[in-house]
């Protein structure tokens, strides 16, 4: 709007503004006659202007609320591949675990097999050495040190 003269430049006459009981009605009146006024297009106001930026200025363009939905619908398709990632990592990981727990299960049943056989084939060295260390142990509970 564009700015207009105020009328109400001729100010309150003295005698009016000093009176206790006239003084205070005269310048309720001056400012209601005012705010008439103003609000009737006599000049700047600014709670018209606040209410209509309020229902109407949105201070978003069109442009840009496509533009803002064209970036949703991206971090979207975004975000779904890297949930199906993730899905597929965490299966993998699955996979990788079970493989490797599988793995450890065969080491141990191997070592098994190995000692097994380790000690089957070395049974008659280990009752010969251990048949020795007992001759040692008497040896040297008689006194003597061979």
């Amino acid at each position: 709007m564009s700015v207009k003269v105020d009328p109400f430049v001729i100010p309150i006459p003295k005698k009016w503004a000093e009176d206790p009981e006239l003084g205070p009605t005269v310048q309720y009146m001056w400012r209601f006659f005012y705010d008439l006024w103003s609000r009737t297009g006599g000049g700047n106001d600014a709670v018209s202007d606040l209410q209509d930026s309020a229902l109407y200025d949105v201070g978003i363009k069109g442009a840009e609320i496509a533009e803002i939905v064209k970036q949703l619908e991206e971090l979207r398709i975004q975000l779904t591949i890297a949930e199906t990632a993730l899905a597929n990592v965490a299966a993998m990981t699955a996979i990788v675990q079970d493989m490797a727990n599988q793995f450890h299960i065969e080491a141990q049943q191997t070592t098994q097999k190995i000692d097994d056989i380790a000690y089957q084939d070395n049974a008659p060295l280990l009752f010969a050495e251990l048949a020795d260390l007992r001759k040692r142990v008497e040896a040297i509970e008689n006194g003597y040190d061979p």
